[in-house]
């Protein structure tokens, strides 16, 4: 939050599966893209998050991965790519 646009990559670990539990919102942040995988570390869906916005998931996830506005595209992240850590 409060972050310029060139803000460094936030990784979230929300210790279970959900979707509406795992919702975000965008008070006070610049437009990011939201990352979200599921508990094998696959990506399930890729939002660009528009400020003073609630968003909620299509699908459960267990992790998401906040990246600077147009960082996703960059790394050619789409839905079914496995991340390693």
């Amino acid at each position: 939050m409060f972050s310029s646009p060139a803000f460094a990559p936030l990784l979230f670990d929300f210790e279970r599966c959900s979707r509406r539990a795992n919702s975000i919102h965008s008070f006070f942040c610049p437009v990011f893209d939201a990352v979200y995988l599921d508990a094998r570390k696959r990506v399930t869906q890729i939002a660009a998050i528009r400020p003073w916005r609630f968003f909620v998931p299509s699908r459960a996830s267990r992790f998401l991965i906040e990246l600077p506005e147009g960082e996703a595209k960059r790394f050619g992240l789409r839905n079914g790519v496995k991340l390693d850590w």
